[in-house]
Protein backbone atom coordinates (compact mmCIF):
# COMPACT_ATOMS: atom_id res chain seq x y z
CA UNK A 1 0.00 0.00 0.00
CA UNK A 2 0.93 3.72 -0.64
CA UNK A 3 1.02 4.27 3.06
CA UNK A 4 4.66 4.68 3.62
CA UNK A 5 5.05 6.47 0.23
CA UNK A 6 2.32 9.39 1.44
CA UNK A 7 3.94 9.45 5.28
CA UNK A 8 7.29 10.11 3.58
CA UNK A 9 6.19 12.89 0.81
CA UNK A 10 4.18 14.50 3.53
CA UNK A 11 7.11 14.83 6.04
CA UNK A 12 9.25 16.25 3.18
CA UNK A 13 7.07 18.71 1.99
CA UNK A 14 6.18 19.92 5.96
CA UNK A 15 10.03 19.74 6.68
CA UNK A 16 11.07 21.54 3.46
CA UNK A 17 7.88 23.47 3.68
CA UNK A 18 8.05 22.94 -0.79
CA UNK A 19 4.47 21.31 -1.96
CA UNK A 20 6.15 20.21 -5.31
CA UNK A 21 4.68 16.72 -4.01
CA UNK A 22 1.34 17.25 -3.21
CA UNK A 23 0.05 15.25 -6.60
CA UNK A 24 2.09 12.37 -5.79
CA UNK A 25 0.86 12.38 -2.01
CA UNK A 26 -2.38 12.96 -2.85
CA UNK A 27 -2.13 10.02 -5.54
CA UNK A 28 -0.65 7.87 -2.39
CA UNK A 29 -3.26 8.67 0.18
CA UNK A 30 -6.06 7.63 -2.05
CA UNK A 31 -4.47 4.57 -3.17
CA UNK A 32 -4.59 4.20 0.23
CA UNK A 33 -8.36 4.96 1.32
CA UNK A 34 -9.56 3.21 -1.86
CA UNK A 35 -7.37 -0.01 -0.88
CA UNK A 36 -8.67 0.60 2.67
CA UNK A 37 -12.18 0.90 1.10
CA UNK A 38 -11.85 -2.21 -0.37
CA UNK A 39 -11.03 -3.96 2.35
CA UNK A 40 -13.98 -2.72 4.42
CA UNK A 41 -16.59 -3.70 1.81
CA UNK A 42 -15.56 -7.19 1.20
CA UNK A 43 -15.23 -7.47 5.60
CA UNK A 44 -11.94 -8.64 4.92
CA UNK A 45 -9.96 -9.64 8.24
CA UNK A 46 -6.31 -9.30 7.79
CA UNK A 47 -3.94 -9.33 10.40
CA UNK A 48 -2.68 -5.23 10.04
CA UNK A 49 -5.86 -3.74 8.59
CA UNK A 50 -6.70 -1.69 11.72
CA UNK A 51 -3.28 -0.27 12.40
CA UNK A 52 -3.15 1.40 8.25
CA UNK A 53 -6.63 2.17 9.12
CA UNK A 54 -5.58 4.36 12.14
CA UNK A 55 -2.44 5.45 10.20
CA UNK A 56 -4.23 6.47 7.34
CA UNK A 57 -7.02 8.69 9.47
CA UNK A 58 -3.64 10.22 11.07
CA UNK A 59 -2.15 10.93 8.13
CA UNK A 60 -5.93 12.94 6.94
CA UNK A 61 -5.26 14.63 10.57
CA UNK A 62 -1.63 16.23 9.52
CA UNK A 63 -3.28 17.51 6.42
CA UNK A 64 -6.02 19.19 8.18
CA UNK A 65 -4.02 20.03 11.03
CA UNK A 66 -1.07 21.67 8.76
CA UNK A 67 -3.58 23.31 6.14
CA UNK A 68 -4.59 26.18 8.32
CA UNK A 69 -1.42 27.55 8.08
CA UNK A 70 -0.59 26.61 4.27
CA UNK A 71 -3.48 28.41 2.96
CA UNK A 72 -3.36 31.28 5.31
CA UNK A 73 -1.59 34.74 4.59
CA UNK A 74 1.05 34.13 6.97
CA UNK A 75 4.39 35.26 4.58
CA UNK A 76 6.24 35.53 7.47
CA UNK A 77 5.94 32.37 8.85
CA UNK A 78 5.23 33.78 12.24
CA UNK A 79 2.58 31.01 13.04
CA UNK A 80 4.12 28.44 11.13
CA UNK A 81 5.72 26.36 13.85
CA UNK A 82 2.66 24.88 16.05
CA UNK A 83 0.92 24.02 13.01
CA UNK A 84 4.29 22.46 11.51
CA UNK A 85 5.00 20.59 15.02
CA UNK A 86 1.35 19.09 15.00
CA UNK A 87 1.56 17.47 11.48
CA UNK A 88 4.90 16.36 12.41
CA UNK A 89 3.54 14.53 15.43
CA UNK A 90 0.89 12.88 13.93
CA UNK A 91 2.96 11.42 11.24
CA UNK A 92 4.72 10.05 14.20
CA UNK A 93 1.68 7.96 15.35
CA UNK A 94 1.37 7.40 11.19
CA UNK A 95 4.48 5.52 11.57
CA UNK A 96 4.15 3.68 14.81
CA UNK A 97 0.71 2.60 13.10
CA UNK A 98 2.48 1.41 9.87
CA UNK A 99 5.58 -0.05 11.69
CA UNK A 100 2.62 -2.16 14.03
CA UNK A 101 0.48 -3.30 10.86
CA UNK A 102 3.90 -4.56 9.18
CA UNK A 103 4.96 -6.21 12.18
CA UNK A 104 1.75 -8.38 12.64
CA UNK A 105 2.83 -9.47 8.57
CA UNK A 106 5.77 -10.22 9.41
Amino acid sequence: MSCAAAEGLLRGMLVRLDFSAEDAFALHLRELDEALEAIAERRTRAPGVEQLARARDALHAACAAFDPWRFSSDPEHSHLAPFQAESLRLLETVRAEREAAAALLE
